[in-house]
C-alpha cells in the first residue's frame, strides 16, 4: 500500500483504465465511511466517477469525472512532490541588453 500526502502525483486504477494518473486532493475519512481514510484524486483524464464530491459533500472541486476517491490499495505508484519539482526544467532568462 503506497503512502500518499495531498499534493503527489500518483498513478491509482480506476474502473474504466488499469492506471491513471493524477493529483492526491484529499485524504481522510468521508461521511458515508468515517472509520476509513480515503484518497480523494484528480485525475488527467475523464475516467473518473465524480467532481471532487460524493453523497452530495464537496471535498474537492475538479472537472465532471475528473475526480474519484478511493482506498489506500487502488494506489499504484506516488511520485512525490520533491521528485516532481526536480523533473522541471528551469529557464534560464534571457541576458540583459547593454
Amino acid at each position: 500500500m503506497a503512502v500518499c500526502r495531498i499534493g503527489d502525483w500518483v498513478y491509482v486504477e480506476t474502473e474504466l483504465v488499469p492506471r491513471a494518473k493524477g493529483l492526491v486532493r484529499f485524504v481522510g475519512p468521508v461521511a458515508h465511511d468515517r472509520r476509513k481514510n480515503w484518497i480523494g484524486v484528480e485525475l488527467d483524464q475523464a475516467v473518473g466517477k465524480n467532481n471532487g464530491s460524493a453523497r452530495g459533500r464537496v471535498y474537492f472541486k475538479t472537472k465532471e469525472y475528473h475526480g474519484i476517491f478511493v482506498r489506500p490499495k487502488k494506489i499504484l505508484a506516488v511520485i512525490p512532490r520533491r521528485t516532481l519539482q526536480d523533473t522541471i526544467p528551469t529557464r534560464t532568462p534571457p541576458p540583459e541588453k547593454t
